[in-house]
């Protein structure tokens, strides 16, 4: 945010937010907010471009990053996202909207908007691309790439013949959606509640694996495209990934795996995936840290009890011992499953997530010292839903996140300024929205 000059514009229009309209306890923090408005009277005095808008926050003064998403001087109707610092759910929020500068260059920030987002995709009709993030794409062509990112991981023939075994595997089921709701020309979205969008719901979770199957073969996450299998890990990890990938059984651990080592490198750390069932998934050397981390991952299934937490947790202690070289240990267990879908909108943690939490604390307590820390991860969908007939649609968010748990005395204790690093937060992966009736 930076501070803008108001001098040279000739008029603004508050905008207030009301509280009541924001779910949740907590504040929002940088939430992307689709703005609406229509009034002939702000066609008359703004640029026919729409250069020259620009949103300050309620000082009038800090400018707050935006798209134009749509914008028609005749009618004076205009449809942008807008980056607020705080959203309240206790108190208005304010924020101003300046425009009539003739002169002013364009003052939009698609950048700054989407900075946390890693890709962000509008299915439908509009504007085109204006960032690796944003832009508009088709709704079938989006359902294809899916798809394709599928075909170039388990081979198309395999998704043409369908078995017993292989009609349960996730991945299969997945493209066999992608098919039928490219083939029918639209997915089903409603407005009368967020739990009804169970398409928008199983897109989204797609979405998210997939993205970690890009990261990890280093694929293009702006274009979605598959990388090759040949950027993760040497021949050994290469060839076990290619016999477990089809069980069904092993599939969600595999990704959870992936999505870990691929959160990694996105960071610039070094690692190293191992082969051998008795050691941790893979080595992490992140720069400056004199030791490695050995890492374990595991996704824990919909029911896991107490003692499937300290299942995981021995196993994890277990391997990280295995190499029998000085080490810090983590444990990264994905809670995903555990959780409601979709959840509320929030920046708060969910409930599920802090009684997980708590049990993995009191099992680190006074056992387990070879594990250094523990990561819960987990994967949030949130779907808002319009409240009217204003064609507001359905925006469709995917958050990662995860929290540390530390051991009380391990072995060898991480130093603070690196279990951030070990850490995936708050790292938005995936933003759809839905305009004019279809999916944008």
């Amino acid at each position: 945010m930076t501070t803008f000059d108001v001098t040279s514009w000739q008029y603004r229009r508050a905008i207030t937010i009301n509280h009541e309209k924001v779910p949740g306890e907590n504040d929002m923090i940088n939430f992307p907010l689709y703005f609406v408005c229509e009034d002939p009277a702000i066609g008359r005095s703004a640029q026919r471009s729409g250069a020259d808008f620009v949103f300050t926050a309620d000082d009038g003064q800090t400018k707050l990053s935006h798209e134009i998403r749509s914008w028609n001087p005749d009618t004076g109707h205009l449809v942008a996202y807008v980056k607020i610092p705080r959203l309240s759910p206790k108190h208005d929020t304010i924020l101003y909207l300046h425009y009539g500068n003739p002169a002013a260059a364009d003052q939009q920030d698609v950048e700054g908007l989407w900075s946390e987002y890693a890709m962000v995709r509008h299915l439908g009709h509009g504007r085109p691309p204006t960032t690796k993030r944003g832009g508009t794409i088709g709704q079938t062509e989006f359902l294809v790439l899916q798809m394709r990112v599928l075909e170039d991981l388990f081979g198309r023939d395999w998704f043409t013949t369908a078995t017993p075994k292989r009609e349960k595997h996730p991945a299969y089921r997945r493209w066999l959606f992608c098919k039928k709701i490219a083939a029918r020309g639209t997915i089903r979205a409603t407005f009368e509640s967020a739990e009804a969008n169970t398409e928008a719901i199983e897109l989204a979770e797609m979405i998210c694996d997939n993205a970690s199957l890009i990261r990890c073969t280093v694929g293009d996450t702006a274009n979605f495209t598959l990388g090759s299998i040949a950027n993760y890990g040497d021949i050994g990890v290469q060839r076990r990934l290619r016999a477990v990938l089809p069980d069904h059984e092993q599939y969600y651990d595999v990704l959870a795996e992936l999505n870990y080592a691929g959160w990694h490198l996105t960071k610039g750390h070094s690692i190293r995936i191992h082969e051998d069932n008795g050691w941790p998934d893979f080595q992490i050397q992140i720069p400056g840290l004199a030791l490695p981390v050995m890492a374990d991952s595991k996704r824990l299934k919909k029911g896991a009890s107490s003692t499937s937490f300290k299942r995981v947790i021995a196993r994890a202690n277990r391997q990280v011992k295995s190499p029998g070289i000085e080490c810090y240990g983590v444990v990264v267990i994905n809670v995903t499953d555990l959780l409601p879908r979709p959840l509320p909108l929030s920046d708060a943690r969910p409930a599920e997530v802090i009684q997980a939490e708590q049990e993995v604390a009191r099992l680190l307590r006074n056992y387990y010292t070879s594990i250094s820390i523990a990561v819960l991860v987990w994967d949030e969908i949130t779907i808002l839903t319009g409240d009217d007939d204003q064609g507001r649609g359905i925006g469709v968010y995917v958050t990662t996140k995860g929290i540390v748990v530390k051991h009380d005395r391990p072995l060898r204790v991480l130093p603070s300024q690196v279990i951030e690093a070990l850490q995936p937060q708050s790292q938005v992966d995936f933003f759809v929205h839905r305009e004019d009736r279809e999916w944008v």
